[in-house]
């Protein structure tokens, strides 16, 4: 049996102070959950303080050292050294690496030079000299005029490649511009915050693998001369414009060269203020002058001389100048009163992106109403017929006739143009222009010394410029790029996306919260598998032959057959691996094994056998007898097309590339090409399976990882995409609730222990702070049941007896005497300071079983009594209690609830 005593409060707390040196005890089941409790709250704390902290870069696998990956963002460097002494050339220091010696291309970044610009004997040339980890550097210029006090200069050679731009503009010592050397193209800035010059690579023209090609990428490389217009999106085009001006009209202009610049300036600004509602940018790249002679006879007859015109870009100029159209302004007055021609649905044909305009006015206003008519022609606009189109003026742009300024475009000239654009016509206009002729406040485009650009003040729509001189307005962050709130003038919120991905073969690019600007596009690495196998991605499109034929030949084209292919060895116009002029004109037959990749053939279910596309120029088709089965033909479909390519360096009527020619082969530049001879690009460790290789050879992760090397958690992207998430709505959202259950357990885990530990450690605090407790009514009571022993063990019921657990919950007591059956798993019970009488009294409780439960006896329990009073005194034969101290006062009764 167990002894149990139950006492009052205050005899609890007293004997709780006289236990507090009592030897050590085994902890109890509270103490473990206090334990417990500060370990769940340190692990919430960890869980919450990962929510704020931004994931590290992560470190490399062990197994093999990464390459080091250059730091994407640019370094501005001091105005010089703490001492003052000059800043040496031969080495730059970035965020990740420092580069000193070698030759001139092997840096990365921005590199501080001092260049020298030093005239010669000849007024009109000039050298610039500087010096790069420790390579002199000397480059012949020549100079092309003086705008405003600024020289403007170009390289000597003209044998350069006719898509680099090359143009220096020195303004009071300080050197802004491009240069071509070295097989790459560089830029050099002046930072007026560090007071250096800086040189940097803009991109690197390679001799093998996918680096050859030289085309009119849609993609802007990230060091490009000019930003903006802050109106582009992802449907805007860019029509990248020549002017030539004939002796006749240069003499006009007292044979001053710079203002015949300054006038085709202001006439383009002006044709960019009729063409943006359009969503269309003209930008003036070049400007050609005749000053000594013509380069073709203008004659008064303007088919003539259209034609001679169109003959010479052809030969001319498209060898060496990039651009989509060209014309020719000239004084010569042409027959029949015409004042100007052009070919209709002639944009980005290399035999008729062009048009002639003669000099009828002195108006700008006027005449770039008559270069914006002929224009709209090769955008395959017609006249306007006023009894079926709507035209908000008198007159609109393409009236067959002018006699003032025209200022917007009808109906049925919006219809034509979007109906042109869905036949292909704006194929070669995805691109944007990395330069321009002449640097001009209102041109729409941000040059370097300017902060924004919004066109001419009468167009300009965009409240954060100042259009009069191309500055921020007061309180205006930003006013161009697609990280800029227009309506707010404050940059964006970093991962904001600015750039989507298109299509399976790009990647998305998001705000960095620190420019206006987005990042450099980037997409998958060339060559990865797309469309199924159907193709291989190549500059960030997976077009399959399937694709093509359906650009051409409409919805109903598809991919022929190889049968048809055979057709390419021949080196004829509809079948051919492209067209040669040296030694002689001729088509290429294609070699062993690329006829895959050389003209394109279809099939298609149209009773008109004319490609879709508007440029076509001749289509072909060829009947062949199928595979295996010499008594049947098949229908082979080829296209000639008047493109020179579509904006990605492709020429439509060909194979694309990536196209799949083999087992692990694919098309590139008309040859059937090993894949991993093109593969040059490889991510350390493939990402470890959480990303895919990018288009510069870095990871770009996938969402929950972090990069550089997708090794630990985060929030995805690489280091050229910018930052998907930093936190994102959701995540603060997570936060906060995060927060709220932090406070909820800590409260839970403070009521439990106030609840708990009383009745387990000594409180002396407790006990005196309960003396200043308000008294409601009845005093609160704490009662203890007080043991020898800390292990709490249920009452065994008597030898022989079954207890039926699902119908009676056992009392739990502190064992009181030694076991019977194990004397050594219990210490004896602990003495008490006042012993009991011999003739304590002694009472029995009954405990019976729920009714109809088991019919097994009713559990009895045998326990002692001490009942103290104050100042009592041992009587002899009657009970014989403990003396307690006066102070306590009378006893309070104990109620105990009756039990049945």
């Amino acid at each position: 049996m167990s002894t149990v005593i139950v006492s009052l409060d205050r005899d609890w707390c007293g004997f709780m102070e006289g236990t507090r040196a009592a030897p050590h005890r085994s902890p109890s089941w509270a103490v473990l959950v206090h334990r417990l409790s500060v370990a769940v709250i340190l692990l919430l704390l960890i869980a919450l303080l990962s929510l704020f902290v931004a994931p590290s870069d992560g470190l490399a696998a062990t197994d093999a050292p990464p390459p080091e990956v250059p730091s994407p963002e640019r370094v501005v460097m001091p105005a010089g050294p703490p001492d003052g002494s000059r800043l040496s050339p031969n080495t730059v220091a970035t965020n990740r690496r420092t580069t000193t010696g070698g030759s001139g291309k092997d840096f990365y970044g921005r590199n501080p030079i001092y260049p020298l610009l030093i005239p010669t004997n000849d007024p009109d040339t000039a050298t610039l000299t500087y010096n790069l980890n420790d390579k002199v550097t000397v480059l012949h210029l020549i100079r092309t005029g003086v705008v405003r006090g600024c020289q403007y200069y170009r390289h000597a050679s003209r044998n350069l490649p006719h898509d680099v731009p090359d143009e220096l503009v020195s303004c009071d010592d300080r050197i802004n511009g491009t240069i071509y050397h070295d097989d790459a193209t560089y830029r050099i800035e002046y930072d007026a915050s560090a007071g250096l010059h800086f040189i940097e690579r803009l991109q690197e023209r390679r001799h093998d693998g996918l680096d050859t090609v030289r085309h009119r990428a849609k993609r802007n490389h990230e060091g490009a001369m000019i930003r903006g217009p802050y109106q582009a999106n992802r449907h805007t085009r860019f029509v990248e414009m020549v002017l030539v001006v004939d002796r006749a009209f240069f003499q006009r202009f007292d044979k001053d060269e710079w203002k015949v610049y300054d006038y085709c300036t202001s006439i383009v600004n002006h044709i960019n203020m009729m063409y943006n509602p359009l969503n269309i940018f003209i930008a003036l790249t070049h400007v050609i002058v005749w000053k000594e002679r013509d380069e073709i006879e203008v004659s008064n007859s303007s088919e003539v001389t259209l034609d001679r015109f169109l003959k010479y870009r052809e030969r001319t100029l498209l060898p060496e100048y990039r651009h989509d159209h060209a014309q020719l302004l000239t004084a010569i007055q042409f027959d029949g009163n015409v004042i100007g021609k052009a070919k209709v649905a002639g944009m980005c044909s290399d035999q008729s992106s062009g048009a002639i305009v003669y000099v009828h006015t002195d108006s700008v206003e006027m005449l770039a109403s008559t270069v914006a008519h002929e224009m709209g022609h090769s955008f395959a606009m017609e006249h306007d017929d006023y009894t079926k189109c709507h035209c908000p003026d008198a007159k609109c742009i393409m009236s067959s006739s002018v006699s003032a300024p025209l200022k917007h475009w009808s109906n049925c000239s919006v219809v034509q143009l979007a109906s042109a654009f869905q036949r292909g016509l704006q194929a070669c206009l995805t691109n944007r222009p990395a330069y321009l002729a002449i640097p001009s406040c209102g041109n729409g485009f941000v040059e370097p010394g300017e902060e924004c650009d919004c066109g001419l003040e009468e167009a300009c729509e965009n409240h954060c410029c100042n259009a009069t001189t191309c500055t921020l307005r007061p309180g205006a962050h930003c006013a161009t790029g697609e990280c800029c709130d227009m309506e707010t003038c404050r940059l964006r919120e970093a991962t904001s996306v600015c750039r989507p991905a298109e299509g399976e073969c790009d990647l998305p690019e998001y705000c960095s919260g620190e420019s206006e600007y987005c990042p450099g596009d980037v997409y998958r690495r060339d060559t990865e598998v797309c469309a199924g196998g159907e193709a291989h991605c190549v500059g960030g499109r997976c077009r399959t032959r399937t694709d093509q034929c359906r650009f051409l030949w409409g919805p109903s084209g598809r991919a022929a057959g190889e049968e048809c292919y055979a057709l390419n060895r021949q080196g004829t116009k509809h079948g051919n691996c492209g067209y040669e002029v040296h030694p002689e004109e001729r088509y290429q037959k294609c070699g062993e094994g690329d006829e895959l990749c050389g003209v394109l053939f279809c099939h298609h279910y149209r009773s008109d056998p004319v490609p879709d596309i508007v440029l076509f120029h001749d289509a072909s088709r060829r009947d062949v007898r199928r595979q295996n089965d010499s008594r049947r033909y098949i229908h082979c479909y080829s296209a000639h097309v008047d493109l020179v390519d579509d904006g990605h360096g492709q020429q439509p009527a060909f194979v694309p590339d990536g196209a799949p020619c083999g087992p692990e082969r694919m098309c590139y530049q008309k040859r059937c090409v090993r894949i991993d001879e093109l593969n040059r690009k490889r991510c350390p460790h493939d990402c470890h399976g959480r990303g895919v290789c990018n288009s510069n050879g870095h990871c770009h992760c996938s969402p929950g990882y972090d990069p550089p090397f997708c090794e630990h958690t985060g929030v995805g992207g690489s280091v050229d995409s910018g930052p998907p998430a930093l936190l994102s709505p959701v995540r603060h959202y997570l936060t906060i609730i995060a927060l709220v259950l932090l406070v909820c357990v800590v409260a839970i885990v403070l009521i439990v222990l106030c609840l708990r530990i009383p009745y387990h450690r000594p409180m002396t605090g407790f006990c005196e702070m309960k003396r200043w407790m308000p008294h409601w009514g009845q005093p609160w009571r704490f009662y203890r049941v007080r043991g020898s022993s800390p292990r709490t063990v249920p009452l065994k019921p008597p030898a022989g007896v079954t207890i039926n657990q699902h119908n009676i919950s056992l009392p739990s007591f502190h064992s009181s005497t030694k076991d019977i059956n194990n004397d050594r798993q219990f210490r004896p019970i602990e003495q008490l300071r006042t012993p009991l009488a011999a003739e304590t009294v002694r009472k029995i409780t009954v405990v019976r079983r729920p009714e109809g439960s088991s019919k097994d006896p009713p559990l009895t329990i045998e326990y002692p009594v001490v009942s103290p009073t104050v100042g009592s005194a041992v009587v002899p034969g009657k009970l014989n209690h403990r003396q307690l101290p006066a102070q306590w006062g009378p006893p309070v009764r104990i109620h105990r609830p009756r039990m049945h």
